[in-house]
């Protein structure tokens, strides 16, 4: 996939590497080659949401994009040579830098037990026969992130009422959101590739889930 060296940037997150890092292996062996063939083509991506959402609104024109993940450079520069996402992964692997992946973990453990405890309240309003209506959603092209984080909420509360969200779904709702809300392609779990699919944004960003990950790789190379 020589490709990769010259078209586009992939987003890569402290999940991203925290996921990865938990291979072994060929499997292992894969990937690294794959993320030696982006080669310097990555940018490193916050993973919270409602940290990209409150730099959004304090955004000022010239400062760096609100998207950015500046603590995943300072986490890892530190120790010293060209930053590579093979090197990161090996990081991760020995332990090293992983105060990120501590804060992330209380992250999605907070987001889980606030969407759990919203369910709960929109289930007692919908017993009661209230209306329900979680979020009022607008496209803002200056807060994109927080659109989709409302809207994925949205989805989330109005379609599994009942679906308890475990930690593990907070990993896959953060990628989702800041990654759809920020790019023009993006590579899901299937269940959160269709609730994306379902939000219409004004500019376009094509989905695409496991199933379709030959149509990804084509729709990339002719980008």
């Amino acid at each position: 996939m020589t490709f990769l060296e010259t078209k586009g940037t992939v987003f890569f997150s402290y999940l991203n590497a925290a996921e990865i890092s938990k291979n072994k292996g060929e499997s292992l062996e894969k990937i690294r080659s794959f993320l030696t063939d982006i080669g310097k083509n990555w940018y490193p991506i916050e993973s919270d949401p409602l940290k990209v959402i409150e730099r959004e609104k304090q955004y000022v024109a010239g400062k760096n994009c609100p998207f950015l993940s500046e603590s995943f450079f300072k986490e890892y520069y530190t120790y010293g040579g060209a930053l590579s996402l093979s090197k990161i992964i090996s990081f991760v692997q020995d332990k090293q830098g992983n105060s990120l992946l501590l804060q992330s973990d209380q992250a999605m453990e907070e987001a889980a037990l606030f969407v759990n405890s919203k369910k709960e309240e929109l289930l007692k309003k919908a017993r009661l026969g209230q209306k329900i209506c979680p979020f009022n959603t607008s496209f803002d092209s200056q807060h994109p992130t927080e659109f989709v984080y409302h809207s994925l909420l949205n989805l989330i509360f109005l379609k599994e009422k009942t679906l308890k969200f475990k930690k593990s779904d907070s990993c896959d709702f953060f990628h989702a959101t800041v990654s759809f809300a920020n790019s023009d392609m993006v590579l899901l779990d299937q269940r959160w590739a269709d609730f994306t699919r379902k939000i219409k944004m004004i500019r376009t960003c094509y989905v695409y889930s496991e199933p379709q990950l030959n149509q990804f790789l084509q729709k990339f190379e002719q980008w």
